[in-house]
């Protein structure tokens, strides 16, 4: 038995599954997309966000995060201090002017939703006077206690002990996993001081790749990835949520051979909850080979794709339509 058989064992039949409406406006009136893998897609009618449904129930997605087993190796390791060492760069470079990591060296408070392995806070401590996190996967909390010595709580946001007010607040790649996007989003603003700003990466839903790749997009993930925003949907849920500017900023990807697969395939056959269990472990097998080709420089031809593709071809194909949107939203 796999992990991910032990993970929906104590679910009977499709007791794993939940329907919800949208996932922003609670609006149950939504249009069907299509299929996407196992789920369907499906479009808010009242506030146009794009979300899955069914879903992974709230009980085995909190087990898939909480118990899923990692591995830090020096690979890794290494892939998540450049990704988040250039992270840092471009919030410094792109977040409104009257934030912190724009200011002084050393001032100001940074606080990281989802702070994973523990490397974005690490290395953003120089433009910070305190850096935080909370973190519900053990292990991830448990290496950046011990690895990087990080004030990192193993928990949600809001069964956490209450802290002082952030200058910024960080969620990378997390709004797009959790349930009740828009409480988390409002948790951020009421935990923030006046002036500050919430940073946030997510998928970009109107990108060049997704009309292109349709369900075979590297970023749909019915396993994981709840809601679906596109620069609109997330400038309106900001706005409506009270910040008083936004900001949003994409990033493209390439056609690699994992972004171009039958990853939401659905094999003939099986039932609702050998479709789901086929989905886990595909994916699961995608990532894990992703950390690696993502290091592999080991060919000229590896080396011009993603020096001169990569860096300087892709971006100028998708400007404004890339797969990651960078968003900064202010509080006044």
């Amino acid at each position: 038995m796999d992990f991910w058989e032990r993970l929906l064992e104590p679910f009977p039949g499709e007791s794993f599954l939940e329907s919800a409406p949208c996932p922003s406006c609670r609006a149950a009136s939504a249009e069907e997309l299509g299929p996407l893998g196992p789920q369907a897609l499906k479009r808010c009618a009242a506030c146009a966000l794009v979300y899955g449904s069914p879903r992974l129930s709230g009980a085995a997605r909190e087990a898939m995060y909480r118990q899923n087993p990692g591995a830090m190796d020096a690979g890794l390791d290494a892939m998540l201090r450049r990704l988040m060492t250039e992270r840092c760069g471009n919030m410094r470079r792109e977040m409104f002017p009257s934030a912190a990591p724009a200011g002084t060296p050393g001032s100001g408070s940074l606080f990281e939703i989802g702070s994973g392995w523990g490397h974005f806070l690490d290395v953003s401590r120089p433009h910070f006077a305190e850096v935080a996190g909370a973190e519900l996967a053990r292990e991830q909390a448990a290496h950046a206690r011990k690895a990087f010595g990080l004030k990192i709580t193993e928990s949600d946001i809001f069964a956490a002990p209450d802290a002082p007010k952030h200058d910024v607040i960080a969620a990378w790649e997390l709004i797009e996993h959790v349930p009740d996007p828009a409480r988390v989003l409002a948790w951020a603003f009421a935990n923030l001081r006046s002036g500050g700003q919430l940073a946030l990466s997510t998928p970009n839903f109107d990108s060049l790749y997704r009309r292109l790749l349709g369900p075979h997009w590297f970023y749909h993930i019915p396993t994981q990835h709840l809601t679906y925003f596109s620069p609109a949907t997330m400038k309106t849920l900001l706005l409506k949520l009270g910040f008083a500017e936004v900001r949003v900023f994409t990033s493209g990807r390439s056609l690699m051979r994992e972004r171009a697969n039958a990853h939401n395939r659905v094999t003939p056959g099986l039932d609702v909850r050998g479709q789901w269990m086929e989905n886990l472990r595909i994916r699961d097998a995608i990532e894990r080979e992703r950390d690696s080709v993502s290091l592999d420089r080991s060919t000229l031809p590896k080396r011009v794709w993603h020096g001169l593709v990569w860096r300087l071809v892709n971006p100028l194909l998708t400007r404004g339509f890339g797969d990651q949107m960078r968003v900064y939203a202010r509080k006044a």
